[in-house]
């Protein structure tokens, strides 16, 4: 299990507890909060900011993640390698059109809840599509590409967002 979900799970488990409590009566959460709950916000915020940064590296390296902002990134001078792009309410936007593709071709996973991911793919690689949504947008738009063309998998959620995949030559 990775560290955040853990992270999470604790999180969820503990507020569980602390709300159980409150409700059989053994312990009055507002009293016990008191004047502190600004500053558990305070807190929470500081965690997301931390968990959640985004950087600038390339997309085969680390997830591009947006949460509550727009975050962009591209793959250039070298060839793709796949990645993961994360949007929480927020937009995150892949640009690939001046990568290559590896020959045996690359994964990208999608997770975008409340929130825009758009892919960008240069002409001439195929895009292929495993992808489960909910209540969501899911684009592909791409120009036709040979049988012996690179293949780009997108895989991933979509719940209540949008996803849009488009050959560079169509971008508005």
């Amino acid at each position: 299990m990775t560290q955040p979900r853990l992270s999470v799970g604790l999180a969820l488990v503990l507020a569980g507890v602390v709300f159980l409590l409150d409700a059989l009566a053994v312990l009055d959460l507002w009293a016990a909060a008191g004047g502190w709950w600004p500053l558990l916000i305070v807190v929470c915020g500081v965690v997301l900011l931390v968990h959640w940064r985004s950087t600038a590296r390339p997309p085969d390296s680390a997830p591009l993640r947006a949460f509550l902002t727009r975050r962009m990134a591209n793959c250039r001078d070298r060839p793709f390698g796949g990645g993961k792009v994360i949007a929480v309410l927020g937009h995150a936007e892949l640009d690939l059109d001046k990568s290559s593709l590896r020959s045996d071709g690359a994964t990208v996973e999608v997770v975008a809840v409340l929130g825009d991911v758009a892919i960008t793919t240069p002409p001439g690689w195929a895009v292929t599509l495993a992808s489960r949504k909910a209540l969501a947008d899911v684009d592909i738009d791409v120009l036709p590409a040979p049988d012996d063309a690179p293949v780009l998998e997108i895989r991933g959620f979509v719940a209540l967002g949008d996803l849009h995949v488009r050959t560079a030559s169509q971008v508005p």
